[in-house]
Formats: structure tokens, sequence, C-alpha cells
């Protein structure tokens, strides 16, 4: 169940807030985005459009 679990983790794309995390300390995550404090709210509110156009789409 642990591999499944992380096959799928793998295989989704992944937004971090954080002004300190570098790409290099990411490198294990695969699909990693990482967003600084001041860009997380605009960003946020970008991701939400795009998972509501998705949804709109399929329905």
């Amino acid at each position: 169940m642990l591999r499944e679990i992380s096959r799928l983790n793998n295989a989704i794309d992944k937004v971090v807030v954080s002004d300190s995390l570098t790409a290099e300390r990411t490198a294990p995550w695969h699909d990693t985005r990482i967003v600084g404090r001041a860009d997380a709210h605009k960003v946020a509110g970008e991701l939400r459009r795009e998972i509501l156009a998705r949804y709109a789409a399929a329905v």
C-alpha cells in the first residue's frame, strides 16, 4: 500500500509555499513547484481556476 501511495504522490504536480526551500532540496519530489509567500495567494487563485475549469470540462 505504501508503494501505491508513493507512486500516486509522484504522479501529481505539487506546489510548495516557501521562501527558503530550493529546487535542489526538492529533488526527491517529482513535479514540484516552489512558490514564495508573496506570490502564494495569486498562485492559489490560479490553481483554483484551473481546477474549476477542468471540473467544468469534465461535467
